[in-house]
């Protein structure tokens, strides 16, 4: 069984690999600048002595060092991409250990994510040291929102939440894969957060497709001409004008040529980092049907994307004024871009949009998988048939601290439960609503839960636990809860079973009107197929359940008072809480004066 010691001896480990292997790669780099730097000096001084000599040797000799200079340019590129993706594993196994120190990570929290509606922002799904911040290993934006989507609306079917847990039980195996994608992921990132699309790619933008074809055959006819014509007759003037001939038919096309590059323009370090990450999915071993489903894309996807890549590099190099004038006037090299991007949208169009899917897709259960090796003593709930079933074993709060965190078992056993759940302020009410949500997002969403044991069936998630007024809207908290309220019972009536999650409901009224407001809520939803959780301070509520057995039950949280100390011990039982602690605390914070011995019953 892994531990948090023992990961962190892990992902330490693999943090000093890659720093030594970066440190490597650095000298390796200034190595090959030095001798650029050598081999440039050299080709200088070989020219020149061919141009004092005319010696052929020196020619030769300058053509040869220009060579190995092409080479060594090549392989500093190569040797700093590899410097690169080690700097970046290398921070990724830090980010670990951070994480399992309780830490935030230094990933994306997923802020832009937040939703009004919904139940994101009642239960920490985005924001600084949020659900998705603990679970966010993508490095790509597609990937990134692909694992938003999914714990916004994670799945209801049964067999795909299976196939989710099979998929992360493989995964969480293959640790240097999954870090690779990631470290792929993010050096091939856009500094301007925007992702490749897909939809603007159009086959009849550009020049037609026929006179394309004949003016790129005819440019490069015309140089091959006029130089033959020179070899024979000595007569060069006709190569000048062939090369402003070609020069000005790619000026007269330039408008239509930048309406293709703008499909691709600036996308070539996305689309190869794209490439790369299906290289290596292609060269790994994956068998369940999610995973196998990407496994059989990876080819052809890497082909196809590596090609694009190369299309959006050759247009990005026009954007050079000398290579636009030199490529252009010896064979209308922007033509050849065009017509390379033609053909490979008339071939690829359709497959793109499935390439990036899929790869999402794979980062996002990638994400899950790093959650399930991190916390191996999580498990993965039992999915059952049974429309009304939250059952768990010791379950806690995901985001809470080891060391800090209580658990809870929770079984209800009614036909349709609900629970009111009385409790001094702090004792923790909120808490355990929060900690019943968010398990059920990564239950649905085929993660493990942060319990010992669990049997669910899928429910639809409805809460009202942290609201907001809205000055921009004109909208008070009590009409915010309102409309939460409406939402939760208009989705109810639809049928579809439900986990409702409400902390002290309407909260911007009168004592009576509360009261009356809140128990013909509670009425209505006995007529609902739910499980319901009401946190209150309401005890009167607390009356229901004697007139509802069976479908209304009482649970509490209590707090003791210890040698002047209030302790809590977050532990929730049955009943009607009994203690308060509100005159309490006030006399400790020199509130009000009132010596308070003991909480009264």
């Amino acid at each position: 069984m892994r531990d948090a010691s023992h990961l962190t001896d892990v992902y330490g480990k693999r943090a000093d690999l890659y720093h030594s292997l970066g440190s490597r790669m650095k000298k390796h780099i200034q190595w090959a600048g030095f001798l650029r730097l050598v081999l440039f000096m050299l080709i200088f001084g070989f020219v020149y002595a061919f141009a004092v000599t005319t010696d052929h040797a020196w020619l030769i000799a300058s053509i040869l060092s220009l060579a190995l200079f092409i080479a060594m340019v090549a392989i500093s590129v190569r040797k700093k991409s590899a410097r690169d993706l080690y700097n970046t594993l290398e921070k990724i196994n830090d980010n670990e250990i951070q994480i399992l120190n309780s830490k935030p990570s230094a990933f994306h929290n997923g802020q832009i994510y937040m939703e009004q509606n919904g139940y994101s922002k009642d239960l920490d799904i985005f924001g600084p040291g949020s659900l998705f911040h603990l679970l966010n290993r993508t490095g790509t934006i597609p990937g990134r929102n692909a694992l938003a989507r999914h714990l916004q609306k994670p799945p209801t079917h049964i067999p795909v939440i299976n196939a989710h847990q099979e998929s992360i039980r493989e995964l969480a195996g293959k640790l240097d894969f999954r870090q690779k994608i990631q470290a792929l992921g993010i050096l091939g990132s856009d500094a301007e957060e925007k992702e490749v699309s897909t939809v603007s790619r159009n086959i009849n933008a550009g020049i037609p497709h026929g006179l394309n074809l004949i003016l790129m055959i005819t440019g490069p006819l015309l140089i091959a001409g006029s130089i033959l014509y020179y070899m024979l007759y000595g007569y060069g003037m006709f190569i000048v004008h062939a090369f402003v001939m070609n020069v000005f038919i790619a000026v007269m096309f330039s408008g239509k040529i930048r309406s293709l590059q703008a499909q691709v323009t600036g996308k070539n370090k996305q689309l190869s980092t794209y490439a790369a990450i299906y290289r290596l999915i292609a060269g790994e071993m994956l068998r369940t049907r999610l995973l196998s489903g990407i496994y059989q894309t990876s080819h052809e996807a890497q082909r196809g994307l590596r090609k694009l890549s190369r299309i959006a590099e050759q247009f990005d190099r026009r954007m050079n004024l000398i290579a636009y004038l030199f490529l252009n006037g010896i064979y209308l090299y922007d033509l050849y871009c065009a017509y390379s991007l033609r053909q490979w949208i008339k071939r690829y169009r359709q497959r793109e949009s499935i390439w990036l899917r899929k790869l999402a897709e794979m980062e996002k259960l990638c994400s899950l998988a790093g959650f399930h090796y991190n916390y191996p003593d999580y498990v993965f709930p039992e999915l059952t048939a049974d429309r009304i079933t939250y059952k768990a074993k010791e379950m806690g709060h995901p985001l809470i601290p080891r060391q800090n965190r209580i658990t809870n078992s929770i079984d209800p056993t009614q036909e349709r439960p609900i629970y009111l759940i009385t409790g001094s302020n702090m004792s923790g009410k909120s808490t355990f609503l929060r900690t019943l949500g968010i398990n059920l997002v990564l239950a649905r969403a085929g993660a493990p839960v942060c319990a010992a044991e669990m049997q669910c069936y899928p429910l639809t998630i409805y809460t009202s636990i942290h609201l907001s007024d809205s000055l921009r809207e004109n909208k008070s908290l009590f009409y915010a809860e309102l409309e939460k309220l409406r939402y939760i019972i208009t989705g109810l009536k639809a049928g579809v079973p439900g986990l409702v999650l409400i902390d002290e409901m309407l909260k911007g009224t009168n004592t009576d009107d509360k009261s009356y407001g809140s128990a013909a809520f509670i009425k209505q939803l006995i007529r609902c197929s739910c499980i319901a959780f009401i946190a209150t301070h309401d005890i009167q509520l607390a009356k229901l359940a004697q007139d509802h057995p069976g479908e209304i039950a009482n649970k509490c949280f209590e707090s003791t008072i210890e040698n002047g100390r209030l302790i809590f011990d977050y532990k929730i039982r049955d009943g009607v809480s009994q203690n308060k602690n509100a005159t309490f605390l006030m006399e400790k914070m020199g509130i009000i004066r009132n010596k308070i011995n003991q909480v009264p019953g």
